[in-house]
């Protein structure tokens, strides 16, 4: 199981994943064969691939945020050239 220290970098890694892909890749991380099976169905019943893939990447996200503490990576101050 890989280990993220923030919530970019967990986005940055499931940002390419497809359908297949995604349920495959988040397998060890409790994504169950009954939460494909549902979106499955609901892709028979004619709601959009894309659609349910980005519901899925959005509850797991949430899930792995507050499972891990995960938050958002620092930003850096604005920096200034003085003369």
């Amino acid at each position: 199981m890989r280990k993220f220290r923030d919530i970019e970098e967990l986005d940055a890694w499931m940002a390419p994943m497809d359908y297949e892909g995604f349920f495959y890749a988040l397998a060890p991380y409790g994504l169950t064969p009954e939460a494909k099976a549902h979106c499955d169905q609901q892709i028979a019943l004619g709601v959009e691939n894309e659609l349910i893939l980005k519901v899925m990447k959005r509850l797991v996200r949430m899930d792995l945020e507050e499972e891990y503490g995960l938050t958002h990576r620092p930003r850096a101050p604005w920096l200034s050239v003085v003369k």
